[in-house]
Order: structure tokens, then C-alpha cells, then sequence
């Protein structure tokens, strides 16, 4: 059984605060309400041309606060912007060939872990979990074709819900639409 720190390299995201205004790049934040959303709709933001700490398919998202800390497999959904995690998340970025994105992820939302890595964490009100902490998580070893198939069904789902999201927006913009027409003529 391997630590997750000996397959990966673990960090928190970027930091907005005290940003100047000059220099600046136009990037999009992935912050922790887009794991829910596969990344559809993200926040464009302006950072440090110096900062090249960007997002890559395959990262593993994770929720730093709360009583849950959720992980989603992040896949770019748009190639002509550049993405970068907000603070409230971990990025783990995986080294070794032996383990895949969607099966790290799935130990990590597991209740066993989540219930370790709880009694790792600290903050009286709100739960905090330390990239150090979570890289002291136990990833048992299973053979890379079960794991492929994991990351199979995953991409499946993910693609299933990605679909359903975007139906969602359109229908919400053509609801918004038609009731903005009705208005008109009561008017």
C-alpha cells in the first residue's frame, strides 16, 4: 500500500488576494461549486503573467473545507482557456504510471478516507485539510485494467452529466426568453 504524497505531488491552489494590475493574464478559476458542475460554467479571472501553475487533464480537484472534502478528475472542457484551481482546493497531481486519476479519486471519496482524513483536519468551525494530511492517505494497489475500466465508466458519467448540464443552460436561457416575451405584452 502506497501514500498518496510517494504518487503525487500535492498543493493548494492559487491565492487572489493582493493582486496588482499590471501584468496580468486572463485565465479561468475552477473554485469547489464547479466540481459539481464538470467545469461548465467557470469564472474568468486575472492573475500574474508569472504564475504557469495551470490545471492539466488528469489533475485530482479536492474540496480543502467542510465536513466533506469531495474529489472530482479534472478534464478541460474548453482547450482555448487555461485553468487554475482556487485556494479552497488541492490539486493532486499524479507521478506514478501505476495508478489512475478516477481510482485516487474514488479512495479519496470513500467514507473510510473521508472519515481519516477528518481526524487529520483542523479549524474549530469549518473543517480545513492540509495538503500534507492528505497525502498521508493509504492507496491500496489494484491492477491497472480494473482501474481502466473504473476510469471508463467514469468519463461515461462525467460526459453523461456534462450533456445534461448543458441542455439544462439552454433550457433555462429559452424559459428566460419566452418569459421575457410575455412580459413585453402585459406591459
Amino acid at each position: 500500500m502506497d501514500r498518496l504524497q510517494n504518487l503525487s505531488t500535492i498543493h493548494t491552489g492559487y491565492n487572489s488576494r493582493n493582486i496588482s494590475n499590471t501584468n496580468l493574464q486572463a485565465v479561468r478559476l475552477v473554485s469547489a461549486k464547479d466540481l459539481a458542475s464538470n467545469f461548465i460554467d467557470v469564472d474568468e479571472v486575472h492573475i500574474p503573467n508569472s504564475y504557469q501553475n495551470y490545471l492539466q487533464n488528469g489533475d485530482i480537484l479536492v474540496k480543502s473545507r467542510g465536513p466533506l472534502y469531495e474529489a472530482k478528475v479534472f478534464r478541460i472542457p474548453n482547450q482555448k482557456y487555461r485553468y487554475i484551481a482556487a485556494n479552497t482546493l488541492i490539486i493532486v497531481h499524479l507521478t506514478s504510471t501505476n495508478y489512475k486519476p478516477s481510482y485516487i479519486t474514488e479512495i479519496i471519496n470513500a467514507p473510510g478516507s473521508q472519515r481519516f482524513l477528518r481526524s487529520l483536519s483542523s479549524g474549530q468551525t469549518v473543517s480545513i485539510l492540509s495538503p500534507s494530511s492528505l497525502g498521508l492517505l493509504n492507496c491500496p494497489q489494484t491492477p491497472l485494467e480494473k482501474q481502466d475500466q473504473l476510469e471508463i465508466i467514469t468519463r461515461t458519467i462525467d460526459d453523461y452529466q456534462i450533456t445534461i448540464a448543458k441542455y439544462k443552460e439552454a433550457s433555462d436561457k429559452l424559459t428566460k426568453a419566452l418569459k421575457n416575451e410575455l412580459i413585453k405584452g402585459v406591459k
